[in-house]
């Protein structure tokens, strides 16, 4: 019998644990292992350790400090030769709901609902993507980190998504630099733009809502959420 995944219901207790800044990501992270090991998917971890920024939170007027933490990036799936490659976040600054429950709850489905997916494909659940102490993108640490170490295969690969922000109307395959560099500042960008995609919804609402108390589970549709589940399969299926 196919697994079952229930989108809203994992998005409302990420949200609910309020993994802010550094704040509550070890309870973030143990929300998702837990759904990982109760679906029997296996994982790997890639450390992270982000400095503290709170000069950065100063200037750009992020209401709280933000002290040094450890967190992970979680990778689950092919790390060898993945066809493709699913980048998705689950730090937030906001509630977090668009911003990245959304994301990771869809990327969680895919893996869960699609036993072989894992065979041939790769995901990576970032713990550190909102903040960085890297100047002077102080965004996407936990992304480059991966790319420090495992750059080859986002160079060998046949497709990169990064699924971030959806589930509030239909889905948007982004390319440009606006959108790698709002969403993937990769450092380097250039072997692999053809093959990038940001996966995000409506970005009016988003610009909204983004990185404040309007980020909610209110914004969230459960149609648009699964629209956006079976768009993403099939693209990878597509490859």
């Amino acid at each position: 019998m196919k697994q079952k995944f229930d989108l809203m219901q994992f998005i409302n207790q990420l949200v609910d644990l309020e993994p802010r800044l550094g704040k509550n990501l070890v309870k973030a992270e143990r929300l998702i292992v837990k759904t990982l090991n109760s679906h029997g998917v296996k994982y790997r971890r890639q450390r992270l350790v982000v400095a503290d920024s709170s000069r950065l939170a100063k200037e750009f007027k992020i209401p709280v400090p933000l002290e040094k933490h450890d967190t992970n990036n979680l990778l689950v799936g092919n790390l060898i030769n993945p066809r493709s490659i699913l980048l998705t976040h689950f730090d937030a600054i906001g509630p977090g709901a668009l911003d990245n429950a959304s994301g990771v709850a869809v990327c969680l489905k895919v893996l869960i609902e699609n036993s072989g997916f894992i065979e041939d494909n790769l995901v990576v659940f970032s713990g550190s993507e909102e903040t960085s102490q890297e100047k002077p993108i102080y965004w996407g640490y936990g992304y480059r980190q991966f790319e420090k170490k495992y750059g080859l295969l986002l160079k060998t690969c046949r497709v990169i998504y990064v699924v971030d922000c959806v589930g509030n109307g239909r889905l948007h395959f982004f390319q440009g630099d606006y959108y790698f560099r709002q969403a993937v500042p990769l450092k380097n960008l250039p072997p692999i733009k053809k093959k990038l995609f940001v996966l995000t919804g409506n970005v009016k609402h988003l610009l909204a809502v983004c990185h404040t108390q309007k980020d909610t589970v209110v914004g969230l549709s459960q149609k648009y959420l699964e629209v956006s589940y079976n768009q993403l399969v099939q693209a990878c299926c597509r490859i």
